[in-house]
């Protein structure tokens, strides 16, 4: 499939990312974190890093510096990392104090 791909073969390039696709989507579920789950969810994340291998699969084709299914889980794992640090912090993580504590300036 790999060798189909790298001589340019659309529809074997379109196989080997529908191939990972289900597996890809498993791994990304389990690392979400479970405060994000308002946002797009481990489908969002699939889809973008089908969008980025199909822009960087000449490349990966080239090197394969690593399995392809690899490769594609590292695409999916930097859009996780970049969704966690563009993200608002956590509510509980805030430590503004609320109106009923007292304060602790000096008066």
């Amino acid at each position: 499939m790999l060798e189909r791909a790298a001589a340019g073969e659309a529809a074997a390039a379109a196989e080997l990312l529908a191939r990972h696709r289900g597996r890809l989507e498993r791994v990304v579920s389990l690392r979400l974190d479970p405060r994000l789950k308002d946002r797009p969810g481990a489908a969002a994340v699939v889809e973008g890093a089908m969008d980025e291998a199909r822009k960087r699969l000449v490349d990966y084709l080239a090197l394969q510096p690593a399995p392809f299914f690899l490769w594609l889980r590292s695409l999916a794992l930097e859009i996780i990392a970049g969704r966690h640090r563009n993200s608002p912090p956590c509510k509980a993580l805030r430590f503004a104090k609320s109106p009923d504590q007292p304060s602790t300036s000096p008066a």
